[in-house]
């Protein structure tokens, strides 16, 4: 235990400037899929866009996202689904 060190986490990272422009295209034409880019971790991003993470893709299932290996690259296509009544916030 010679390495614990007593700290403050550092302040959490930003979302990436680029998923806020994709989440923001994406809701202006619902349930169209788009080509985001390769990716070599696309099915992990792909996975955690579904749970609404980062925070521009909540709620969680407001965005369907795949991952597809196209030649020799693997790349995410993504659509916005709309929030379910089951995602809305309680009145």
């Amino acid at each position: 235990m010679d390495d614990l060190v007593f700290e403050d986490p550092p302040a959490p990272r930003k979302t990436n400037p680029a998923y806020e422009a994709v989440a923001e295209a994406l809701r202006k034409r619902p349930r169209e899929w788009a080509r985001v880019g390769a990716f070599p971790s696309a099915s992990m991003i792909a996975c955690n866009i579904k749970r609404g993470r980062p925070k521009v893709f909540e709620p969680a299932g407001a965005f369907d996202a795949v991952s597809r290996k196209v030649e020799d690259e693997t790349v995410l296509y993504v659509q916005y689904v709309g929030e379910t009544k089951d995602s809305e916030e309680p009145s």
